[in-house]
């Protein structure tokens, strides 16, 4: 007889940007420093990359453990539930060329078609796409690509200049302090505390509308990571 288990991740996720803020919010209280302001961006950065971790682990995490729960199980399982697990399993590539959507959406959106029966597109007015929690969600998405993805460019140093598309986030958080007569919004003015915190915010708030959405369709998700302990012990605003 063989003993396996399973380790989970999403925990260390979670973590790891709870410490990157918390790192920022020390670094904004001591005085003005050059080094400290590039630890201050760095931190943040982190902390919207581990976000992003967190919430595909974790989405990863509740289907493995309720589709091998459902192998085991005496129920009929439905046709549905077996699509998405057939989507679910497969790699990255294949996943894009089929849906041609990011990795992390297009399972979220699936699980919603599949589970829920509902669309979600700007048609229809009661789509969770239209939400702002699920809105939200897509910026912070767009942000790790901007950041995974980034580009050099030339900004004027007399005047704002928004050529990364930046306008959206400008009333969501807190400028990093130590930029404050600086005209380049992105990426120095933007990643500090604040954005760092507001990642957090966003990744666990639309984990917890995933996860309200799932039990209506009576499915019990096991959730491994417990988001508000982490959340209230790293004193992150929730």
């Amino acid at each position: 007889v063989k003993i396996k288990s399973s380790i989970p991740l999403s925990k260390t996720h979670l973590i790891c940007a709870c410490l990157c803020a918390n790192q920022c919010k020390e670094i904004e209280q001591e005085i003005m420093d050059s080094d400290l302001h590039q630890e201050d961006i760095a931190y943040a950065a982190g902390s919207v990359m581990s976000s992003i971790a967190f919430i595909e682990a974790s989405i990863n995490e509740i289907f493995q453990d309720y589709f091998y729960d459902l192998k085991y199980s005496k129920e009929k399982k439905s046709e549905s539930l077996m699509d998405l697990k057939s989507e679910w399993d497969m790699d990255q590539r294949e996943f894009f060329r089929k849906h041609k959507s990011d990795f992390i959406i297009g399972k979220y959106k699936l699980a919603y078609q599949i589970m829920l029966g509902k669309e979600l597109n700007h048609k229809n007015k009661e789509s969770y796409e239209n939400s702002e929690v699920y809105k939200r969600f897509i910026k912070l998405i767009e942000l790790r690509n901007k950041l995974v993805h980034f580009k050099l460019k030339w900004q004027p140093d007399d005047q704002e200049d928004d050529q990364y598309g930046m306008t959206y986030y400008k009333d969501k958080f807190k400028e990093n302090p130590f930029t404050q007569a600086d005209k380049h919004y992105f990426p120095k003015k933007f990643l500090g505390a604040g954005c760092a915190e507001w990642a957090i915010t966003v990744s666990t708030d639309f984990l917890t509308m995933f996860s309200v959405e799932l039990s209506e369709f009576d499915i019990s998700l096991k959730m491994r990571t417990n988001v508000n302990k982490i959340l209230q012990q790293y004193s992150i605003k929730n």
